[in-house]
């Protein structure tokens, strides 16, 4: 079976007894998945089924999207967030109220096994997650990232998903790397076809927000109860704010 027959496959096998509103919607950038309980489970670090299922904080992953081609993507990869948290908590950037952008910031370097961090080996370089031979696996691309909590249409009420997701794709700083963190943009649309407004001044979605496949305590309920990093975020402060 070949790759794409493979996906076509995990798209189509749902879950048998889910009744929840889930699916796959489709935008010019990729097809992803969306609901509360998505069939998107797949396993990363071990080819063995019953390994993964025995030790699913090692090695179980969920899809948020399978790329389309685009000028810095190849078609039919797999973006992937791993089921539970890393059970330690890790800061932005070890520098209290300091701006650090997402390329120079110690939880990239950890991340991405880049020495000069506070962090070394969280992911790439640790065999607990990334077992020899699997760095290979993983495709190096374009992270878009940047500050938009001073945006003009911040405070707004109703920022809808699309327009979340334009705001992404037209910041301009970039950097190449394996390992970067979901857009806002993935979890806007991970909770319905056409996404739902869980950003600012919008409380009274928030009960639906964190119904999502995407909330970290729908996937590991011994994980912190704490905020979460995505790509874009308020630059300051990043010490206080963990993830």
């Amino acid at each position: 079976m070949d790759e794409m027959s493979k996906i076509e496959e995990m798209i189509n096998n749902q879950i048998p007894g889910v009744v929840e509103s889930t699916g796959v919607a489709e935008d010019e950038l990729a097809v992803r998945y969306y609901g509360t309980n998505p069939p998107n489970y797949i396993c990363f670090g071990t080819s063995d089924k019953d390994t993964c299922i025995n030790d699913t904080d090692k090695y179980m992953y969920r899809i948020i999207e399978i790329t389309k081609e685009t000028s810095t993507l190849k078609p039919n990869m797999l973006k992937v967030i791993k089921k539970s948290a890393l059970k330690t908590t890790y800061y932005w950037h070890n520098l209290f109220n300091a701006n650090i952008e997402w390329n120079e910031s110690d939880l990239f370097k950890g991340l991405n096994g880049i020495s000069g961090g506070t962090y070394n080996n969280l992911f790439i370089g640790n065999i607990a997650y990334v077992p020899n031979g699997w760095e290979n696996k993983i495709e190096k691309v374009t992270w878009k990232y940047g500050d938009v909590y001073n945006s003009s249409w911040q405070t707004a009420t109703n920022i809808t998903a699309t327009q979340m997701l334009q705001t992404e794709q037209s910041l301009l700083t970039t950097v190449n790397a394996k390992i970067g963190l979901m857009y806002m943009s993935d979890y806007y649309f991970g909770l319905s076809k056409i996404g739902v407004n869980c950003g600012y001044g919008s409380s009274n979605t928030y009960p639906q927000c964190a119904t999502s496949w995407m909330h970290l305590k729908q996937n590991d309920a011994s994980a912190p109860d704490t905020n979460e990093w995505t790509m874009i975020r308020f630059g300051i402060n990043t010490y206080n704010c963990s993830s």
